[in-house]
Order: structure tokens, then C-alpha cells, then sequence
């Protein structure tokens, strides 16, 4: 019902809007409100959102939830180069794994390490693919940010 490039007094007519059309009534039994902050002092994002929950006993349970979310993938040079080593390292025990299931064929699958090899190298390969996943969001959400002067 809301769209994204809105205002406060756009809120506050859409919801007399929807009281209006009895999108909100007697049966209503919440009225969320989500919206995202973003604080370019500390450049840090919030997601907030608002419930308005409409009890039974004729009364209204409000809560509110903030979540801060940085979308920053290297906040410091320490934190990079522990990236790359992490992913080096990873990179490493990828090769002496192959090797070995190359050496060992099918007797490989059979030693309980080696399942539990696997299972780490998956974890770390999946956590590699959100790094880069995360830092291409990243640079899609800057460069839209900034083409919308912060319209998102």
C-alpha cells in the first residue's frame, strides 16, 4: 500500500486512507509500519519496524524493533588481510583435499576425517561465496544510494 519515496505526512494520509477504505476496522488485528534509516555520520543503516497489535480485550500492544546493519565488508586493513589469509588457507586444504580423493578414490569417502574435511571445507567455501555476495550487495546499495541521492 505504501510505496518507497514517502514521507511522514504521506504516512499519516495513507493510514487515514486505509482507515477510510476499512483496510483498518474493528477486525484489524495489527498495523505494521518498516522503514530503513540510514546515518551517514556513522554510515550505518537501521531497519525499524512498528507493530501495532489490536488485543481483544479492546486494547493496543505497541512494540517497536530497531536492527542496525552495516554494510560495510571491511571496516579496517586488519580485518582484509585476515580475509585473505582465511581464504588462502582455504584455497590450501582445498588442494591437498582433492589430491587426496584423486590418491585415495572412493577409499577416500570411507575415512571419517575426511567426511568431516569435507564438511569443514563446504562451511568455509559457503562462508567465502556470502563474502563476496555481500561485498557485490554492497557496492549495488552504494551505487544506487548515490544515484538516488539517498532515496533509496
Amino acid at each position: 500500500v505504501y510505496e518507497f519515496r514517502g514521507r511522514l505526512s504521506d504516512i499519516k494520509s495513507n493510514l487515514s486512507l486505509l482507515h477510510q477504505l476499512q483496510w483498518i476496522d474493528s477486525k484489524t488485528r495489527a498495523v505494521i509500519i518498516q522503514l530503513t534509516l540510514y546515518n551517514p555520520n556513522v554510515a550505518l543503516y537501521t531497519s525499524v519496524t512498528f507493530l501495532l497489535e489490536f488485543l481483544s480485550a479492546s486494547g493496543i500492544s505497541p512494540s517497536a524493533r530497531f536492527e542496525p546493519l552495516n554494510f560495510y565488508v571491511f571496516t579496517s586493513l586488519t580485518q582484509l588481510v585476515c580475509t585473505i589469509i582465511y581464504m588462502g588457507f582455504i584455497i590450501y586444504f582445498l588442494i591437498i583435499e582433492i589430491k587426496l580423493l584423486i590418491k585415495l578414490k572412493l577409499k577416500y569417502f570411507y575415512e571419517f576425517w575426511s567426511l568431516i574435511q569435507i564438511g569443514i571445507l563446504s562451511c568455509s567455501i559457503t562462508s567465502i561465496i556470502i563474502y563476496i555476495w555481500r561485498f557485490k550487495e554492497y557496492n549495488r546499495l552504494s551505487s544506487l544510494f548515490q544515484q538516488t541521492n539517498g532515496y533509496v
